[in-house]
């Protein structure tokens, strides 16, 4: 069986011409994280209530209002930030999808695997910021938070895919 998943990883290493699912995937998800980071962005500025919890652990409100929900002494809120992150992710992976070379180009594929580190360590930081500094929880930032992690793994899972099989 082993000998079958190197050959199946050489194969798609020989021919870069393959879209295997990951790269989709990766689109997939940093769409709808965009989606969900174009929302939250929306109701910081609009000063909407946000469609979710209110009240307890799980409180959105607490969380999108609270002083870490801005980047540091700026009015932009965080969410923000995890748009312009999606639409880099996204981006980089609709470019290695389009472009055969890219798929298996070095350059472009540790361009996504930095994106996707830089966004678990931003999402790691703002986790603990949830749970231990406001003892609060956002279903939306959970979703976005879920989203990122999925990103970061599935660029893993394509770079680790797209290695020749060693001897």
């Amino acid at each position: 069986m082993a000998l079958r998943s190197e050959a199946q990883a050489a194969a798609v290493h020989a021919q870069p011409s393959v879209v295997r699912w990951e790269l989709p995937a990766i689109i997939t998800a940093s769409v709808v994280g965009l989606a969900i980071s174009l929302y939250l962005t929306s109701a910081h500025y609009d000063q909407v209530a946000l469609v979710c919890s209110v009240g307890g652990i799980i409180d959105c409100g607490s969380v999108t209002h609270s002083a870490y929900s801005e980047l540091g002494a700026t009015s932009l809120p965080i969410s923000a930030l995890g748009s312009a992150w999606f639409a880099l992710a996204g981006g980089l992976a609709i470019l290695r999808t389009a472009n055969p070379a890219w798929r298996v180009a070095s350059g472009p594929a540790l361009a996504q695997l930095l994106v996707g580190a830089a966004g678990l360590g931003y999402v790691l930081y703002l986790v603990y910021v949830e749970l231990v500094q406001l003892h609060r929880v956002c279903e939306w930032c959970t979703a976005v938070h879920v989203l990122v992690l999925a990103v970061f793994l599935l660029t893993v899972k394509h770079a680790q895919e797209a290695q020749p099989a060693s001897d």
